[in-house]
């Protein structure tokens, strides 16, 4: 089975910060989350880069394409990821990254746009992080209908869905199996009636604990239980729903026939954490590939948490050993 990944293609961009002065100099705060005017982002890391005197260091980044790297760095061929770049310096070098990673794709490079990206300003354990999201929101339907033909497997990372909700209908129309991600608690509430439709044309459906309680709380359900009952009532799909928790036990709810079952799978505790950055990336990957193998769900979720576990060790979305078959 091929698994085809959708998402919004970033370049990472991290430095080191020695002071705050770079901060305080461009009105920024150390834990700050922003997205700003590309120019503005490209300014900060020059001043940074001549005030320390450090080289940036590049990633490619996003929340399908770290799933996609992990999955390819466990041995999985058969996957592509699809998104949009723009025709520029930035694009090329995330272009170089993802082809170093072995990642097949099918990426469209737009003219006249700004390949996203994000700066992380790292200060000690905080970290700043400043982004433009560009031309990752412009891929083309139409460009997309040409290059690819989305008969298998697709999983949809929820950052995907603003401002593409045709590429995502014709996809479900498509689509084998459909899996989703739903991301950030921001895009379960500000895109209900959009996450609502995929949500219940999904196969496999993954989040954390406090976007699942978004979704109750938006749908208008009482609990968890009476949502997945909602979508259980019809009784014509099958479906897996993820729900992991930081440290705390792993929540794996199967519709199968109507007839719901649930377990709380525990999580192993992980010694010398370094970065969580990604985890959740990861953790889809390795329920993933072991989904891809035939596994059991519950197995699925195990090899989730174990790579998930293996991620925690290495600063930023990565193995310990990546090595590419």
């Amino acid at each position: 089975m091929i698994l085809m990944a959708f998402g919004n293609p970033i370049l990472d961009m991290s430095i080191t910060a020695e002071d705050e002065e770079v901060l305080k100099s461009h009105g920024l705060k150390v834990n700050d989350q922003l997205e700003i005017p590309i120019e503005r982002l490209l300014a900060v890391k020059k001043d940074a880069e001549q005030r320390y005197a450090k080289t940036v260091q590049f990633n490619p980044g996003g929340s399908s394409l770290n799933t996609c790297r992990i999955l390819r760095a466990l041995g999985e061929k058969n996957v592509l990821y699809c998104g949009s770049i723009g025709k520029d310096e930035n694009g090329e070098k995330l272009l170089q990254l993802i082809g170093e990673s072995g990642v097949n794709c099918c990426i469209q490079s737009l003219e006249g746009s700004s390949t996203a990206v994000c700066l992380c300003l790292i200060r000690g354990q905080n970290r700043c992080l400043i982004a433009n999201i560009g031309a990752a929101f412009k891929i083309e339907l139409s460009w997309l209908t040409e290059k690819i033909n989305p008969t298998e497997m697709i999983y949809i990372e929820g950052y995907f869905i603003p401002e593409r909700l045709s590429i995502c209908q014709w996809l479900v129309e498509k689509a084998g199996k459909l899996a989703i991600n739903l991301s950030a608690k921001y895009i379960v509430r500000s895109l209900w009636k959009e996450l609502r439709f995929l949500l219940n044309a999904c196969d496999l459906i993954f989040g954390n604990a406090s976007e699942f309680s978004t979704v109750v709380e938006v749908s208008g359900s009482n609990t968890l239980d009476s949502w997945v009952d909602s979508l259980a009532k019809d009784g014509k799909k099958d479906r897996i729903i993820v729900i992991t928790n930081g440290g705390s036990p792993v929540t794996l709810m199967e519709v199968i026939k109507g007839v719901t079952k649930r377990q709380e799978i525990p999580v192993a505790r992980v010694e010398n954490v370094l970065d969580t950055t990604g985890a959740g990336d990861a953790f889809v990957a390795g329920f993933l590939f072991a989904f891809l193998h035939s596994k059991s769900s519950r197995e699925c979720v195990e090899e989730g948490i174990r790579i998930a576990g293996e991620t925690l060790s290495q600063i930023g979305c990565h193995l310990p050993e990546v090595k590419v078959n």
